[in-house]
């Protein structure tokens, strides 16, 4: 049917799904162009002008609603899906399904990252995490997020080479992470150092063991409890 259609010409089925209305068309430009929406359909119809090859002069054609909605809001599409393909996850599978969900979870970081820069802008306040970093501190926040740890006393030389070698790959806990109430018990730091709570001066040696922070915790300084309750 698609070949038979002249161009300016569409076709409209029209279905539901759970009382929601579904519009697939196909209309005749240069070639057939196929599209399924359930906000719009072919009505109303809107005259676009397009070049012929036989004539070499513009001729007026019939454009479906759906087609000029497409056009109209196509910049955004093109952005998000330029945003997605920067730090797109990247799974081997043959199943359909499993490309989808990954798809599903990349276009949910990019709308989150979009939402956290428009509540900035309209605060007037500087974006601290570009896409990259956003998407960092979203992994580190479900990895970490409920982890606990069962580790007292002062670490093992193989923890210590360890966490030396991926140094470069460590972040700062997340308000996620800190406040999740799970696993964050102190330990005797290898080495006494200036506390990491915001306007604290102080020296500790108490460390906590899923943050690894030294934090301070006595009878006038709860930086510890207050890190982890903000």
């Amino acid at each position: 049917m698609q070949k038979k259609l002249s161009r300016g010409k569409s076709v409209e089925y029209i279905s539901s799904y759970k009382n929601t209305p579904i519009s697939a068309l196909t209309w005749k430009d240069n070639k057939p162009v196929t599209l399924l929406s359930t906000y719009a359909g072919k009505l109303p119809e809107t005259i676009v002008k397009r070049f012929n090859r036989s004539t070499k002069s513009k001729i007026e054609v019939a454009c479906p609603f759906v087609v000029t909605e497409y056009n109209r809001h196509m910049g955004g599409e093109d952005l998000l899906d330029s945003l997605i393909g920067r730090y797109k996850i990247k799974m081997r599978s043959r199943k359909w399904y499993i490309h989808l969900f990954y798809h599903f979870i990349d276009l949910t970081v990019v709308n989150s990252w979009l939402l956290y820069k428009r509540v900035k802008e309209e605060q007037n306040l500087p974006v601290q995490f570009e896409l990259a970093d956003w998407r960092k501190n979203i992994a580190y926040s479900l990895t970490k997020s409920g982890d606990f740890k069962n580790q007292r006393g002062r670490r093992s030389i193989s923890i210590e080479t360890k966490r030396a070698s991926t140094r470069a790959l460590a972040m700062h806990s997340t308000r996620a992470v800190r406040t999740d109430g799970v696993g964050h018990s102190q330990i005797r730091a290898d080495k006494r150092g200036r506390c990491k709570f915001p306007k604290c001066n102080g020296y500790t040696w108490i460390q906590c063991n899923k943050c690894n922070i030294l934090l301070c915790n006595s009878k006038t300084k709860t930086c510890f409890n207050r890190f982890h309750d903000e």
